[in-house]
């Protein structure tokens, strides 16, 4: 019998949405429609979209009708590039504003998307995108629309092994420990939470939970007006959904 050889993803895209592996590309493909359903829904008249990396939402979007501004917040310069390559292809260069500097952010946005990008920043990371939120979120009608993946319970074991068989990554935790977070054990990692962490991004998931950013959220004066798991939403998060969506309002 042929020893099973993954294809090693070469992309953002072919680790998520694009993967050779239904079990990776299915759920990220139903997180970014749940993205792109919410955009529409709301119909904001200016969009920003926080750590906007290669700028599939947006396009997305725009695609099934979005008809508002787009501001694209993009640090990474290859990712910046992609924006700007498929903006021009499209013609859609007079629609998209890419930004590649926080304080060049200047609202009032009715609208923010952050998908996939708490759950890489250290706390002044996150403490910045709060304020930014505070300052530049306007009206009664704004909202925040925040996605972090589920990295507990019994999801976190299916991860773990589609990330070591079909991703080609290093074991991130030793059995005792996985079977401990797959069980519900909160998973605090005292480095996600350090005031002077001077990083400005966290390569991976390893040690974040969903339930304490929830928590993090609340204790910083917002409300979380709407929750949603997926790709299976009547089961509870951590059974085999991959991403938590929160809806905040100031």
């Amino acid at each position: 019998m042929r020893r099973f050889q993954a294809r090693l993803p070469t992309s953002y895209g072919e680790q998520t949405y694009a993967s050779p592996y239904w079990i990776v590309r299915f759920p990220h493909q139903i997180r970014l429609r749940t993205a792109v359903k919410a955009v529409l829904a709301h119909r904001p008249d200016v969009l920003l979209d926080y750590g906007a990396g290669e700028g599939h939402l947006i396009f997305d979007a725009i695609e099934r009708g979005f008809a508002g501004r787009i501001l694209a917040y993009e640090p990474v310069e290859r990712y910046r590039s992609e924006i700007v390559a498929d903006a021009q292809r499209r013609g859609l260069t007079d629609r998209i504003e890419i930004v590649s500097a926080r304080h060049e952010l200047h609202g009032p946005f009715d609208f923010v998307t952050c998908l996939g990008v708490l759950e890489h920043m250290p706390l002044p990371e996150r403490e910045s995108f709060y304020d930014l939120c505070r300052m530049e979120l306007s009206g009664a009608r704004a909202r925040a629309l925040i996605d972090v993946p589920v990295e507990v319970g019994p999801t976190l074991l299916v991860k773990s092994l589609a990330r070591q068989v079909l991703k080609g990554r290093d074991r991130e935790y030793s059995w005792g420990a996985l079977l401990r977070y797959a069980a519900g054990a909160k998973m605090y990692d005292p480095g996600r939470h350090d005031p002077a962490d001077t990083r400005t991004w966290i390569l991976n998931h390893k040690g974040f939970d969903y339930r304490l950013l929830e928590q993090e959220i609340l204790e910083r004066g917002f409300r979380i007006t709407a929750r949603q798991s997926t790709p299976i939403g009547w089961l509870p998060a951590p059974w085999l959904n991959q991403e938590r969506f929160l809806t905040l309002s100031l």
